[in-house]
């Protein structure tokens, strides 16, 4: 018999992370959060284990090399990561969304 392995993936709203005075597009960062907690919920149902890195410990401060360091961890790991990236709802570019 196998052993089942835990479904467990990375999802993490993008400019959330260090994001210095690179905060996206107008919009941008919300339109990401709102798109990863609906995927969370979605693939927590599922069975997936969603781990959301924007979420933790805010006091934290997690600095950018540092983030890249623990993604590439988890991806050897065989961990998916996903960032969601968008334009955001007023972002200009009408008809190219």
């Amino acid at each position: 018999m196998h052993s089942i392995r835990r479904k467990k993936v990375i999802l993490c709203a993008g400019h959330f992370i260090d994001p210095g005075w690179e905060t996206g597009a107008p919009g941008e960062r919300d339109m990401n959060m709102l798109i990863a907690n609906c995927a969370s919920q979605k693939l927590r149902r599922v069975g997936w284990e969603v781990v959301r890195p924007e979420l933790q410990d805010p006091t934290r401060n997690v600095k950018w090399p540092e983030y890249l360091e623990w993604v590439i961890v988890n991806s050897r790991a065989g961990v998916p990561v996903i960032e969601v990236h968008g334009q955001g709802l007023r972002a200009g570019m009408p008809r190219r969304t």
